[in-house]
């Protein structure tokens, strides 16, 4: 049998409510940016291609968005060369840089994201 409420959670709860809420954003958010530096280093350092002129690694990039109460995430990926896509996808992944990275720190944010709401 579903279980009703007459009210609302954050009806009862009010600022209590609020406050917790406004807590997991504002934690989950800190995560993220404690991240987002480290995200981009490891790319730039990792990227497993021979530079030739440089601009694909410089052009590797990690930025955190973030709409309060919403959502948070972060976006890896390369600059304005129009060859990047071919670093990722050619020879099957073979120079590949964005999923390895993702799959680096996802199990570490996650887990500073289920340690934080613990």
């Amino acid at each position: 049998m579903p279980v009703t409420f007459e009210r609302a959670p954050e009806e009862v709860l009010g600022d209590f409510y609020d406050a917790y809420v406004n807590e997991v954003d504002n934690a989950v958010y800190q995560i993220f940016m404690k991240y987002e530096k480290q995200v981009e280093n490891f790319a730039t350092a990792n990227a497993p291609w021979h530079d030739i002129t440089g601009n694909a690694r410089q052009g590797l990039y990690a930025n955190v968005d973030h709409a309060p109460r919403q959502y948070v995430s972060m976006i890896a990926g390369h600059g304005p060369v129009e060859y990047a896509i071919w670093l990722e996808i050619a020879n099957a992944g073979r120079w590949a840089i964005l999923l390895p990275t993702i799959s680096y720190f996802e199990p570490r944010i996650l887990a500073d994201v289920r340690k934080a709401l613990s």
